[in-house]
């Protein structure tokens, strides 16, 4: 078992564990949180199901992305789960945004995972007539799973390397994959609402989830308050106006920042969306705000975005044509900070040596703005 120090996150809090498993398993989920609750008995371990009693049922698929909020928003730092097979559970999981998780039927596998891989996510078999292989099995395999500190590497001679290449897979996973509030918004609105009924992990993620812009999305959905959203669970991926506002901060280098998007891979200026009742300014200003951390001062219109050149098909093949006004900001204050839910990195780019793969709808935006900087009146 593992030392009582740890089971501790790096701000040496203790670690948060969920132990999830989908409905087929309900009757196992008792032994699976207790045995959890034993061998990682400094940690936080918070079950959520699913019970016996919950009228709602849900598939391994559906659990995985329950499980991808859970890790996403970092409301927990671990999660056990299962389902009858325990390979469609880990298949789903490895889906998600986020998530690396092992398959571990028995404790050779578990402990080779923990120690090599060191995911975040482990998934069991726990059914009958599949792999199952008895209560026995279960409590050795989660026994073994923390009798040392993930991460170490195996075998030790080796370790240096394979916590190098631990670490590259990661890092790999991370660029390859959309960002997990994109995800939501590409799923069926009738699996979203499913979801947002296993209130148990809702109400855990909004009250302890550590990613504020991820934990106002699932607020959106849950109040279907999102303007688009709720066209497109009418509408589906039909062509549709979309109204928003983006701004152009400028540093005073004369630099302009841009940001690579998690949903495509280019690079653009901060910008998004118009919500019911805002005002072009106070949308450009939230946006910026959720995106960077930026608070803009005086802002200026600089020009307006519109027409059937601002066609647009997102990943998901949801279709807009843009109508908004693109402001310029000189006045700003706070750090930069990346939303890493939209934004894979940000920085200042000097106007004449952009990055060659900028967002095509605002090649001509850029083109104004490299006018506008390069017949500005420098500051002195």
């Amino acid at each position: 078992m593992c030392r009582d120090d740890e089971l501790k996150t790096a701000n040496a809090d203790p670690m948060r564990i969920g132990v999830i498993q989908a409905s087929s398993q309900a009757g196992k989920n008792t032994l699976l949180y207790e045995t959890v609750k034993k061998y990682a008995s400094n940690a936080d371990v918070i079950n959520f199901g699913c019970f016996p009693d919950e009228e709602e049922k849900y598939t391994y698929i559906e659990i995985s992305i329950l499980i991808g909020i859970l890790l996403g928003s970092g409301a927990v730092d671990l999660v056990v789960t299962g389902c009858s097979s325990g390979q469609g559970m880990m298949l789903a999981c490895n889906n998600m945004p986020g998530v690396l998780c092992g398959y571990i039927p028995t404790p050779q596998d578990a402990y080779l995972f923990a120690q090599i891989n060191d995911g975040n996510c482990v998934s069991v078999p726990l059914g009958e007539e599949y792999t199952w292989q008895g209560k026995e099995n279960l409590v050795r395999t989660i026994e073994k799973l923390f009798s040392e500190p993930f991460g170490q590497g195996y075998p030790k001679s080796e370790a240096e390397r394979k916590l190098k290449d631990t670490k590259l897979l990661k890092d790999i996973r991370k660029n390859s994959q959309v960002s997990l509030s994109i995800l939501l918004d590409m799923l069926d609105p009738d699996m979203i609402g499913k979801i947002l009924k296993k209130k148990d992990v809702i109400d855990y993620v909004l009250e302890n989830g550590k990613d504020k812009v991820l934990s106002a999305r699932i607020k959106e959905h849950a109040d279907n308050t999102s303007y688009l959203f709720t066209l497109r669970s009418s509408l589906g991926h039909a062509p549709l106006i979309a109204a928003g506002a983006g701004v152009v901060v400028v540093n005073e280098r004369n630099e302009i920042l841009l940001g690579r998007r998690s949903d495509n891979g280019y690079w653009d200026y901060p910008g998004g969306g118009m919500e019911l009742g805002e005002s072009f300014e106070e949308c450009a200003r939230r946006e910026v705000l959720e995106e960077t951390g930026i608070l803009c001062g005086k802002m200026e219109i600089l020009s307006e975005l519109s027409g059937k050149d601002t066609f647009y098909k997102f990943p998901n093949g949801d279709q807009i044509y843009i109508a908004g006004l693109v402001f310029i900001c000189f006045d700003y204050s706070g750090e930069l900070k990346v939303q890493e839910e939209e934004v894979i990195e940000q920085r200042f780019f000097p106007i004449d040596d952009l990055p060659e793969n900028t967002h095509p709808l605002k090649t001509a935006i850029l083109a104004k703005v490299r006018e506008y900087l390069n017949t500005r009146p420098r500051m002195v």
